[in-house]
Parts: C-alpha cells; structure tokens; sequence
C-alpha cells in the first residue's frame, strides 16, 4: 500500500534538522530559509531545484571518496564516459562452505549425584560424585566470503579494465551439530542478493576536476528546451532522479546482503560486532536542501569569493562557497561516524584517517566543490583484505558509508520534488481548492458563455417533447453525476423525412425536428505509479529513509511488487439518458440507436415513457484512437491491411451519431383514427380508452378510426363521437369475452365441488368398509373387490375433470383466451382432487356435451361484470415498459398469441432491422448538411488543428447492464423505483414497436410530429489528474479544450472560428491556436 502523499510541511519537518545545522554553518548574519517560505519568482524554482542535484552529486562525491574513490579514479572512469561507454559501479560476493573436521565430545546432560562404592582390600566404603554424560558428534565448516565494489566500463564486468574501490576475503569457522552444511559449498548470488549495480555515467558527465585536483559538480537545468516543462519536469533533472534512484536500490541492495544475508549464517559471524552500529547514520549531515537565502546588506565573510551580496529584499540559493562549507561539515560528521562504526567490529586494519581541510573554492562559481576529494590520501577503509572473520570493520565501513548514500540520495529526490510541491501549493492556495475535474467541467461551462456569441452557446442537453406550442409530453435529457451535458446545438433542416425499420416487413416515415449536437468530453486520469523495479529476491527493503516515507514525491523507489495508486482517482461520472413523462399525457415512444445514412435511423433499443414515467438509461462511452494516431499507425500497414482498418474505422466513425427520437403518441394516434391534431386534447377519457383498446387490447386503430366514406363531411364533435362509438363497440366485445369466461369458470367450479363431495362421501365410506374387512381374514377376496371399486371411482373422478378441462372448447376464441388467464386463479381452491394429485388419465366419457354457454348483452361500460376475477391494474395499464399483458404460458411453457396481433414484432425480425436497416443510404436532397458526412468533417478538422493529438472520437450506446425505472402503480398512486433488467428492456422495445406499428398502421400512416437528436460526441482526454496537468505538465488544460470546442463547434454549424466567438475573445484564441483564427491579432 503506498504511503501518504508527503506535502510541503512534512518535507519541511524531515530536513528542518540539516536546514538548523546549515544555519550554523553558514554564521547567524545568513538565513537559510525553505523556499516556500521565502517570496520568490519562478525562475528561482530552477535554481532551487538545480541547487539541490548539485548538493547531492557533491555529496555522493563525498561519501565515494570515503569508500576509497580517488581522483585519478575519477578521471579514469571520466574517460570510460567520454568514450561514451556505459559506467556502473558494482558488488560481486561468493561465499565457500567446505567440511574440515568431525569431532566427538562427552558433555553432562544431568545433575551431578554422589554415590557410595566398596573397594576391595579396604574397609568401608568410598563417597563418588556421579552424572550422566553423552556423546555430542560436531561438524566443523570453513566459511570464507570474497566481495569486491568495483567500477567497469561497457556491458562486461570481467572483460576490460575495472577500478576498485573495496575489497575483502573473510573467514570464520562454523559448528553445527547437523551432518548438513549451514551453506551450499559454493554460493555465487545468495539468494539473488549480488550482484547488484548502479549506472553512474550521469554522474560522471556531471563531475568537473579542475585545478589542484579539485573536484566539483556542474548542473544546469535548460529552461528554453522544448522538453523543459516545469523546474522538476524536465530531461536534466528526470535524469538526475533517474540516477539517485538506482542508488537508493543499490544501497538497500548491499545492505541487505551484508546486515541480513552474510551476516545471518551463524552466530559465529558477528561475533564481537556490534551490527546496529552501521544503521545510525542519521547524525550525518546531508548537504541537500532546498533552500533560499534572504537578509539585509552583506554577508560578514572576508573572503570576496567566499559569499554573495544579499541585498535588501532580493533571494537566492547557496553559493558554491557556502555549499562548500556545509559539504566539509559533511565530511567531518562523516569520517567521525565511520571511525565509531569500525571501533564497533573487529578487526587490525588501519583506522579511518582525520577529516582534511577544506579546499579553496574553484574560480567558476558554476561549480560546487567537493572539498574532501582533492585532499584525501587514504580512505576510511582499513589494510586488511585477508585478515579477520567475515563482519568487520571493512564490511561495517562499506555499509555504513552506502547506508549514508542512500539518504542523500533520498534527500536529493525529495528535494526536486519538493520543488514542485511548492507549485502544487501554491496553485491551491491560489485557487482556494485542489482542484478536480468536477471544477473544471464547471469552469467549462461558465467559459462557454463568455467565449462564444450568443447564437452558440453550448446548452444544457434538457429538451422538452412537445408538438408546436402545446403542453410537453416529457422531457429528454442526458446527464451525469453533477448535472445534465452541455453540447452546442444547431437545428437542422432535413431535405427528406426520417426513415426507420419497425420490422423486415413494416418501415416508418417521419416528418420531425432534427437537431445535431456537438457533445465534447474531457478525461482526467491521474494514472497509476510504479511500484517500484521490485525487490530482488531474498532481499528484504530496509528501513523507510528518514527522508521519504514512500509517497508521490518519489514514485520510482515505493516498496512492494506490484503498482499502487499514488494519489485517490475518482471514478468519471456515470453518463445517462434521462427520459421523463408528466402526469395524465399520453407519453411518446423513445427510439435510440445510429445515424445509417442521412435520412435513415439503425434502431438498437426502444420504449414508451408515459403517465409520469421516469426512466434512466446508462450510456456507455467508448473512445477511439485520434485521427492523426490512426494515420500514423496504419502507415506501416500493408495496402491490404490498410483498408481493412480504413472500413473498421469508417464503421466506427458511423457509430459516433448516436440518435435519439422522440415521438409523441397523442398526435400520431389522432391522426391514426381519423381526428385532426389536438381533436382529444380535453377529452381524457376517451383517450385513454383508445390508449387501452390499442396499446393493451391490440384492437387495430382502423377498426377504431372514423370512417370519411360514410360520415361525410361531418363536424369535429360528430367525428370524435363516431370514434367513441367505435370504442365502446370493441370494449363492448371485449367484455362480452370477459363475461363469458366468468361464467364458464362459475360453472365449472360449481360441478368440480359437486364432484369433489360425492367423491369425498363415496371414498370416505369405501375406506371405512375396506378397513373393516382388513381387519377379518376370512374376508380378503372381498377387500381386493372392494379395492378395485375404489380405483374405479378414481378413474370416473379423473374422467369428469378431463371434461371440465375440455368446456372451454366451445367457447369463442376471446373467452378462450380469457380462460387460461384465470385458470389457476378458479381452480387454486385446495381441492381434495389437487391433495391427492391424481394422474392425467384419459376421458371416459367422450360423450358428455358440456353445458351450454349464454352470450350476455353488449355493455358500454369498461368495467368488468359483478362476479367477474378481478383484473390487475397491469392488464389495463401495461407492464412496466408498457408491454401488453397476455395470456400466461400453457402447460408446454409457450405463451399463446393474442389475436390479431399484427404489430408484435419478433426478435428475429428486429436482429434483421439492426443489422441491414437501410445502412449506407444517402438522402437525395439538395445538399447542404448532411450527417453521415459530419464525422469525416471532424476527422479532418482535428488532423489539421488538433496539435496535441488528445481528441478521441467517443461512441455512445446503450450500456448492457439494468436500467432504473420510476413508475406509478396507478395515476394516483406514488411512484416506484425498480431495476429494468434485459430481458425487460427487450420486452419494452417490442411494446414500443408494437405500438408505432399500430399508429402508423405498418408504416402507412408517417409520422408528422416527433424529435431527433443526434449527438456526436468527442473525449479531450489529459493523462494525468487536473493538478498533474497543470503543476507537472505545466499545461493550461482550458486553451486546450477551448481549442477542442471550437473544433467542434466549427464542425456543426459550418461556419469559421471568428464567427462563433465573441470579438474580445479573438485575440486570446489566437495567442495559442493561431490556426483556428488565420491573420487575427495576437493577444501580447
């Protein structure tokens, strides 16, 4: 699990002890101050930051040279790097476990006893002091350890030359009692511990050797390189945290070898050592710090090299004087800490020698001096490459030296990184907040109505559907989690009516209002960091550094083995299609899918919203390679692969229409039953009634319709009455079916329970004789009689329920139908016949006519007969989607159809639609806008003015997965949210299907009023968070997707730049895309 993200006081916290001893060092009269606490520009960032990486390739220096580095080391590893090979600095070890001895030892293993004994020829007894003793068997091993620190030139260790820094043959004795040996005989990598190495070619390039020998560090950032993003994103300092990154690995490395793997073999190794010593190297001082001067007149130095002027509110980095003075303090602290060290492990060698003397500072004042270097005749490395056991003081040097690497290293890239945790700072003090995408899309939308004209801004995408200027039906809107989407909007005028498939065999034609919407996106995605290269196996990491705790700061060196998100990304918000009705409308279908054509819509998915309806449907968003990236990775394709990835692509482009249409359902249906538009507006009764009959009873509208050829031309209020009267003629038929079944099931359920009690009183007496006769033995003939009469009568019982089950036959095919819907409701009455589940056997009685049936008088009314079963308010409503409620499944599992049911479209039928639903087709008409065209206008549009390549085209669908429904049970009832799983959603598409083929009479009636919105959609995508994006990237993410906006917007209202945004943003614009607006001013 990654640590916390350290800001800039917990980095303060960690260096305010080195920023203490700095004050020191450098006299009262200078005041080191950490530079967030001191006002500075943002060129004095560089200088922070170069200051820090010159810091610490000195103090590296230093603690080298401790370890043995001399200057003619340096400048022959100088020459390797000239000659541009690579330069590593490595630890090899071996170790050898070889038998020498077998010994046998006689050891007490009890408390000792006295004990009398007689000897002969003296009188009396002897006292003898007795224990019990066994014979212990030991092994004796010869354990020698060989390492080596070396530095190499190229790939080869062992093929060329090699400068040696440390160096040692260690052996000891260990004992076991065990015949197996404590180690393998020879062990070239333990555990997968060593070899290990480090590149320090960089550091090398970076090294200065000047007069006298003396050693300094020239670092420069270059502030007007394209690659220079911010003092801390750059190559220069990418590369200097590249380098002190492998060091931290590498001293783990080693200190895991010695502390936790040659150290461990036996007790007998570190015998007389004290191993924690080579740990406590925290009171050294770390010369690395981001830090700024500031003070009034000059500095109190006699020296005219030794310190800068400071004057009066001006700041500035440490000089290379007094960075010299802190990299001797070093030294000092140092070689005192590695002379305790050594007197801490055994061994003769020589002892650590005294700190030298600093060195004069070199004339450039670009170079920072390394004062220990150039002086030093000897390292703190004893004489003794053979002398001793394995854990001595040569050993403890060398790991207690690299122990003190790994924290300026440490130091060096928490103090670049410190750096750009003052922007990070300051940016939210600035702003008041750390910013999330959230506050950027707001943003955006405040931006657009200050950037374009009037006639372009971008609108929420909230529409009413409505028919002219009469109430809405409902409202369509696309939303997220922190509102609905804006997107810029033109009306479109279509030169040919919308054409769309309900089935193979029925297409509709709609007259509508069509809208085209530029719909734009942007991503923020703060990524994932490194784990870190993974430990090497058999290594344990060590210690957090005193100077990183594993957070942001330094990704590259986070313990563990596998990735970890270095700061909380919040999920994109979830897009989704609102579709809302209101209470006592008629509702309108819904239609989604893809623009096939100018004038042709490739339905995927429908329903109908209405009676206060809510329905949220999610969109899944996917996006597709930018245009220039698809150019450039095709571009190494063969001809054949070319075009097939071309027509992948040219199908992926067509995705990216994605449609909505809207069609009202009260002026479709006025028109399907022969009344003018608005002709039921007040009469609510009878619309629903018409409603009903259509959408649940499957009557077809022409049966309802009023009829020109024999009305003549009658008045509007004679019309809507020939239509009513045509209404309550078919539900007068309706409840006449209904009527009849309720009595059919009356009579049946009068003859099951007259049956039922004379079986009951017949087998309740046969059982009683047939118990008694049991009970006699002389009677057992006449008990197998009595038996089979009792078989019998079950078998006339069975034969008059295969009668009853055959009464409905000779109803009419509506009371049938009736029928087997409220079957199981008149036979659930927990019957003797159902307790003792009787077998099906066949009729015996083929003969018997059942009882006559009565028709009963046509009723107006809509209500069911007195006595009928009641009717769900699903039948007279619909199911959830507005799916027909028809009969249950028979005994076989299928659903019987209802009659006349000519607009129930089959799965199959729709899959067709989907797949071949008059794709490719153009309209044939005069020119102009035309929308299958519109994606290959963007794709043009970004290859010429999208610099950065970060626009994808993004597919909107339907996503796979439930959608939410908020229903009323009734008009009065309140409502009820619920899942639509697919299964429901493909029962919903067919109700809406069934519907529009009713309306329209399988497409022979068009559609005049409806709604199309035809979104094409585009994702600016970031790969980094908001705040990466401006503090690590040093990009200003709104002229990046103003640019992106203004593409689009271009695109759909066909016109230029200028024209769409207002004149005092023009010369803004043009500053960073003088593309979009050719010849414009430029703003200074």
């Amino acid at each position: 699990m990654a640590a916390p993200l350290m800001g800039v006081e917990a980095l303060e916290r960690r260096m305010e002890k080195v920023r203490s001893v700095a004050e020191e060092v450098l006299q009262s009269a200078r005041h080191p101050h950490f530079a967030a606490h001191v006002p500075h520009g943002y060129g004095d960032k560089f200088a922070a930051a170069e200051a820090v990486v010159q810091g610490g390739a000195a103090a590296a220096a230093n603690t080298l040279a401790a370890l043995g580095l001399s200057v003619e080391a340096v400048g022959k590893m100088q020459g390797w790097q000239r000659e541009g090979k690579r330069v590593t600095l490595r630890l090899e070890a071996a170790e050898t476990c070889v038998f020498r001895k077998k010994t046998e030892t006689k050891e007490v293993v009890g408390p000792t006893r006295e004990t009398t004994v007689s000897v002969s020829g003296v009188s009396g007894f002897l006292r003898k002091l007795v224990s019990e003793t066994k014979t212990v068997t030991r092994y004796h091993y010869e354990f020698a350890a060989t390492w080596k620190l070396f530095a190499y030139a190229g790939s080869a260790p062992d093929g060329g030359e090699q400068v040696v820094l440390a160096s040692r043959t260690g052996k000891t004795e260990l004992t076991t009692t065990s015949s197996d040996p404590p180690n393998p005989e020879l062990t070239f990598t333990p555990g997968g511990a060593v070899p290990v190495e480090v590149d320090v070619t960089w550091w090398l390039r970076h090294l200065v050797v000047g007069e006298g020998e003396q050693v300094g560090v020239e670092f420069r950032i270059a502030r007007a390189a394209a690659s220079t993003l911010t003092p801390r994103r750059n190559a220069e300092v990418d590369a200097a945290v590249a380098f002190f990154t492998g060091v931290v690995e590498f001293a783990r490395a080693v200190h895991a070898y010695f502390v936790e793997w040659l150290w461990t073999v036996g007790p007998e190794v570190t015998a007389g050592a004290d191993v924690a010593a080579v740990d406590a190297v925290g009171d050294v001082v770390v010369p690395v710090l981001p830090v700024l001067l500031g003070g009034s007149g000059e500095s109190d130095s006699e020296d005219e090299g030794a310190a800068v002027a400071v004057p009066d509110g001006a700041v500035r980095c440490l000089a290379p004087a007094e960075l010299d003075m802190l990299l001797a303090e070093e030294t000092r602290t140092l070689e005192s800490k590695l002379r305790d060290v050594a007197s801490s492990f055994p061994g003769e060698g020589k002892a650590p020698s005294a700190p030298p003397s600093a060195a004069a500072t070199p004339e450039d004042p670009s170079l920072v001096p390394n004062a220990s270097m150039a002086s030093r005749q000897s390292s703190c490395l004893g004489d003794e490459p053979t002398a001793g056991g394995v854990a001595t003081r040569t050993e403890a040097v060398v790991v207690a030296a690299l122990a003190h690497l790994r924290d300026v290293a440490t130091a060096a890239i928490a103090g670049v990184n410190y750096v750009e945790a003052m922007l990070r700072q300051q940016l939210v003090g600035a702003v008041g907040a750390v910013l999330t995408a959230e506050h950027f899309a707001a943003y955006m939308a405040h931006h657009g109505r200050v950037l374009f004209n009037a006639a372009y801004i971008p609108q929420d995408f909230v529409h009413a559907v409505r028919v002219g200027t009469r109430d809405p039906e409902g409202t369509l809107a696309i939303r997220t989690a922190a509102g609905a989407v804006q997107t810029i909007v033109r009306q479109h005028a279509a030169d040919a009516p919308l054409r769309f498939a309900l089935s193979a065999a029925a297409s509709v034609t709609a007259s509508c209002e069509q809208y085209v919407h530029s719909m734009l996106r942007h991503e923020f995605n703060a990524g994932y960091a490194s784990a870190g290269r993974g430990q090497k196996q058999g290594v344990a990491p060590a210690a957090p550094s005193e100077w990183y705790d594993g957070g942001d700061l330094a990704p590259e060196v986070v313990e563990g083995g596998a990735p970890v998100p270095c700061k909380a990304v919040p999920a994109p918000p979830e897009v989704y299609l609102e579709a809302r009705s209101h209470v006592f409308c008629c509702g309108y279908v819904v239609v989604l899918g893809v623009m096939g054509g100018d004038d042709v819509l490739v339905p995927k998915h429908a329903l109908v919203v209405q009676d206060g309806d809510e329905f949220k449907l999610p969109l899944a968003v996917e996006t597709i390679p930018p245009p220039q990236e698809f150019q450039d990775i095709i571009a190494a394709m063969s001809p054949e692969q070319q075009r097939f990835c071309k027509a992948a692509r040219a199908m992926q482009l067509e995705a990216t229409l994605f449609a909505v249409l809207a069609v009202p359902i009260k002026p479709q249906l006025e028109r399907a039953v022969g009344l003018p538009v608005g002709a039921l507006d007040k009469d609510i009764a009878l619309t629903r009634e018409l409603l009903d009959l259509v959408q649940t009873c499957h009557i077809p509208t022409e049966l309802l319709a009023y009829d020109s050829r024999t009305g003549g031309g009658a008045t509007l209020p004679a019309r809507v009455a020939a239509v009513r009267t045509a209404a309550a003629a078919a539900r007068a038929v309706l409840d006449a079916a209904k009527e009849e079944v309720t009595q059919a099931n009356r009579r049946a359920r009068d003859v099951i329970e007259g049956r039922e009690t004379a079986a009951r009183k017949s087998i309740s007496a046969s059982e009683t004789q047939a118990y008694k006769n049991l009970q006699s033995k002389n009677l057992q003939n006449q008990t197998q009689q009595e038996l089979k009469k009792l078989r019998e009568q079950e078998r006339m019982m069975m034969s008059c329920c295969t009668e009853l089950e055959r009464l409905p036959e000779t109803l009419t095919s509506e009371a049938r139908c009736f029928h087997k819907v409220h079957k199981k409701k008149s036979m659930q009455s927990g019957s003797l016949l159902n307790r003792m589940r009787l077998p099906s056997m066949p009729s015996l009685a083929k003969s018997a006519a059942p009882p006559p049936t009565r028709r009963p008088e046509p009723c107006a009314s809509s209500a069911p007969p007195s006595g009928a079963p009641p009717i769900a308010a699903e039948t007279l409503r619909g199911s959830p989607l507005g799916e027909p409620v028809v009969a249950e499944p028979d005994a076989g599992g299928q659903a019987p159809a209802a009659a006349g049911d000519a607009g129930d479209v089959g799965d199959n039928d729709l899959d067709a639609v989907e797949e071949g639903g008059g794709r490719g087709a153009k309209a044939a008409g005069t020119g102009g806008f035309g929308l299958s065209a519109l994606p290959e206008v963007l794709e043009a549009r970004y290859i010429e003015h999208d610099v950065g390549n970060a626009v994808r085209p993004t597919i909107l669908k339907v996503a796979d997965s439930a959608w939410t429904a908020l229903q009323k049970p009734s008009l009065l009832a309140p409502a009820e949210s619920h899942a639509v799983p697919p299964g429901e959603q493909n029962a919903g598409k067919r109700a809406a299907f069934a519907l529009l083929d009713a309306l329209t009479r399988s497409g022979a009636l068009p559609v005049d009023a409806a709604q199309l919105h035809v979104v094409v959609a585009a994702t600016h995508c970031f790969g980094t968070s908001l705040m990466d994006t401006l503090v690590q990237r040093n990009v200003d993410p709104v002229a990046q997707v103003e640019r992106s906006l203004l593409i689009g917007a271009s695109a759909v209202h066909q016109c230029p730049v200028a024209t769409l945004i207002q004149d005092g943003a023009a010369r803004r614009v043009a500053a960073h895309s003088p593309h979009l607006l050719p010849g414009a001013a430029v703003q200074p």
